[in-house]
Formats: structure tokens, C-alpha cells, sequence
């Protein structure tokens, strides 16, 4: 009895690992990561916490009494003006530049989190592509290996029967034991494509992924793209710039701080997006330091504005690299393509001049493999970069799956706000 109960409990074990089987398409990536993906929503909570620190900060210039500091108070003029910042903190200047810059700040947040969400969309989305290439180029391996192991055994046959010199069939079954060794390189690699996928759908661990193929459009008649066409928008809409933005029209209000700061200096704080800013001393009340601290103030804003341009250098760059690597594969689409059918018709004779008993250079069946693979890789691999870069460029032009701004309400409902009444 014992011993069938453990076999039971080990079937249903096994029963329970066993990779549960998960059909999905390419317009399942967007919504599941959207939905899902664990890193958008770290930071779609960040961005959450951003925006009612507002509120707090706005709360904050209200009067704050705490008791215990009010215990041998004496209601003299002096002790009043000294607790100015407690009895009433929106006497300090200082309290409501640093609302304004929250308020500022927290686009910030929301155009780090834009990124985020298109790239990791951008992210699954080319896994998805780079698993369907590397099925397809498995399926090639499988069937040129096949179609070698026909070949192999003619040749061994005929080399025993004297019609081949002794060691023919070796050079074939390098080839195959080759093929072999690819082929468990790229199943591995699939495996791992498929596991980031995975963990990216925020999908259970192990599950077996079935991805839906996609049909290459036939590209020959597209026209190449140009790059003045889609700079402005691409350059106009970036989050990534927009962030930097922001952050410059925060450099005001620090400034304004700086001059008021003799009627007191605030303790609010400008939130997670202002941390860049928290390296500027603003002295309380009058100094000598304060010029030394506008001149600071200066220089961080001239380092955000280089910041920003150097972020727009390369949005640009990598839009000029996209439009040229796409218009490349353009280019090279037909004489891929030619190359691939040559290799085939070239392998089928061969391979039907031995299967009919005709003397066949092994050497050449071996340089026809190569060159076979090599052509069906370089179609699996422009069919691929084909969609990469459709996306890339939707991504960038942030259309398509990337269109629709994500909406923080839809994570955070009013119930939230609520939980704490």
C-alpha cells in the first residue's frame, strides 16, 4: 500500500511539472506585457507614488501641530515667528515653488514609464520574431539533414560495393554529425528565447510556448523609406526627450527658491524624479553663498541640456541606422532570394544524380550543403529583421502596438486612493 501511494503521489508530481502547453500570437505579446510584465508594473507603482506625492506636498503647507514640540511654548512674538514653518508653512515661499516642481516632476516619472512600457513592449515582441527565425532555420537543419542521411546511405552502400573509394561516405556524415551539433545549439537558444519570453509575459515558469508563424509580405515592390520623412515626429514625441523637458523647466523654480530662501528654506521633498537636483546647496537666509550656489544651478541646467541633446543625437542615429538597414534588406531581397532556389535546385540534382547511381563530386554535395544553409539562413534572417524593423520604427514614430499612451488610471482604479480612508 505504501508503495502505490508513493508511485501516486510521484505520477501526480510529475503530472504537475510537466510544461503546460501556451498558443500565443504577435498581437498577444503587447497586451500580455502591457498587462503583465512585472518591471512596467514596479514602475508603473513608482509613477503611481509620484503622483499623489502632489497631493501630500500640497497638504504639506497646511499647519502641522505636534504636541509634544508645543509643551512649554510661550505665545511670545518671537517664539511665533520662529515656528513660522509649522504654524503656518505656505508663509514660506520656498513650500510652493517646491509643489510646482512636484507637480512638473511627475511628467518625468510618466515619461520614464512611457519608455519603459514601449521598450519592453518593443522587447517581447522582437523574441517573439527571433524565435519564429530560429524555428524555421531548425525545420531547414532537419530537412537538409534528412535529406543527407538518404544520401549517406547510398554512398555507404555503394562504397562497399566497390563503386566509391573507401572513405566517401565519412565526408557525408561529417556534414550530417555538423547539421547535428547546430541543431542542438539552436534548440538550446530557442529554449532560452522562449524562457525571456516567458518571463517577460509574466507567464508561468516552464510553460511550452506555441507561437502562431507569420507570413513574410512580399517586399520587392516597397519602396525605401526616407529618413527626412520621420525625424520631426520620432524627434517630437519621444518620451526620452521629453523627460529632459521637463527637467529644465523645474531650473526656474529652483532658482526662485534660491532668492527667497531668506524668508526660510523648504523641507519638501520634489520626489524621486527631483533626486537629481537634491546636490544643490540652498543655504537658509541671507549667505554669502548664495552666488556660488546659482552658479551650480547654471551648471546642472546647461548639463540636463546637453543631456538632452546627446539623447537626441542618438534617437537620430539609430532612426538613420533603422532606415538604412531596412532599405538595405530591400535591396538585397530578390538575390537572396535567387540564391536560395540555385542552392535548392542545385542540391536536388545532386542529390538525384546519386539516388540514380551517377558519379557525383562529394566535395561539391558538401559545398551545395553549405551554401543551402547559408541561403536559407539569410532568408530567415531578412524575414526577420523585416518585422524587427516594422517594429522598430512603430516603436520610435510610437504607433501600432505602441499608439495608445498607457494609461496609469487603468492600474491604479479610485479603490486605491481609497484605501487608506
Amino acid at each position: 500500500m505504501k508503495k502505490l501511494t508513493t508511485l501516486f503521489v510521484t505520477i501526480l508530481i510529475s503530472g504537475q511539472l510537466t510544461a503546460a502547453e501556451v498558443r500565443i500570437g504577435i498581437g498577444d505579446v503587447a497586451k500580455k506585457i502591457s498587462q503583465s510584465n512585472l518591471l512596467l508594473l514596479e514602475n508603473a507603482e513608482r509613477t503611481y507614488q509620484a503622483s499623489e506625492a502632489v497631493g501630500v506636498a500640497r497638504a504639506n503647507l497646511l499647519p502641522q501641530l505636534n504636541l509634544w514640540d508645543w509643551v512649554g511654548f510661550t505665545f511670545t512674538l518671537t517664539d511665533i515667528l520662529g515656528r513660522v514653518t509649522d504654524i503656518a508653512p505656505f508663509l514660506v515661499p520656498g513650500n510652493w515653488f517646491r509643489v510646482a516642481e512636484q507637480k512638473i516632476l511627475v511628467n518625468v516619472e510618466r515619461n520614464a514609464y512611457h519608455a519603459l512600457w514601449a521598450n519592453q513592449i518593443l522587447a517581447g515582441k522582437l523574441l517573439y520574431y527571433r524565435v519564429l527565425h530560429d524555428e524555421a532555420l531548425l525545420k531547414e537543419i532537419d530537412d537538409n539533414e534528412e535529406m543527407l542521411k538518404n544520401i549517406h546511405a547510398v554512398v555507404r552502400t555503394r562504397e562497399i560495393l566497390g563503386g566509391l573509394p573507401p572513405g566517401t561516405s565519412k565526408t557525408v556524415e561529417a556534414r550530417i554529425l555538423a547539421m547535428q551539433e547546430d541543431r542542438r545549439a539552436l534548440k538550446a537558444l530557442i529554449r532560452d528565447e522562449k524562457g525571456r519570453l516567458t518571463y517577460a509575459m509574466a507567464l508561468p515558469v516552464g510553460s511550452d510556448l506555441k507561437l502562431t508563424s507569420l507570413l513574410l509580405p512580399d517586399i520587392r515592390n516597397n519602396h525605401p523609406l526616407k529618413y527626412a520623412t520621420y525625424e520631426p515626429r520620432v524627434l517630437s514625441i519621444s518620451p526620452e526627450i521629453q523627460q529632459f523637458g521637463h527637467l529644465v523647466r523645474v531650473i526656474p523654480y529652483i532658482k526662485k527658491e534660491l532668492r527667497w530662501s531668506f524668508l526660510g528654506t523648504s523641507s519638501l521633498s520634489r520626489g524621486v524624479a527631483g533626486g537629481i537636483f537634491d546636490d544643490i546647496p540652498i543655504q537658509r537666509g541671507l549667505g554669502f553663498g548664495r552666488g556660488a550656489t546659482m552658479a551650480i544651478i547654471r551648471s546642472k541646467e546647461n548639463q540636463i541640456k546637453l543631456q538632452q541633446k546627446g539623447v537626441t543625437e542618438t534617437i537620430k542615429h539609430q532612426l538613420r541606422l533603422l532606415i538604412e538597414s531596412y532599405n538595405l534588406d530591400l535591396e538585397n531581397f530578390h538575390t537572396i532570394s535567387r540564391r536560395k532556389e540555385i542552392a535548392q535546385e542545385l542540391f536536388k540534382e545532386l542529390n538525384e544524380r546519386i539516388l540514380m547511381g551517377a558519379e557525383v563530386d562529394f566535395q561539391e554535395l558538401t559545398e551545395v550543403s553549405r551554401t543551402l544553409i547559408s541561403a536559407q539562413t539569410s532568408m530567415a534572417g531578412l524575414s526577420h529583421r523585416y518585422f524587427a524593423h516594422v517594429d522598430r520604427l512603430n516603436r520610435m514614430m510610437l504607433t501600432a502596438d505602441y499608439g495608445n499612451r498607457p494609461q496609469l488610471e487603468r492600474l491604479f482604479p479610485a479603490e486605491k486612493a481609497e484605501d487608506d480612508d
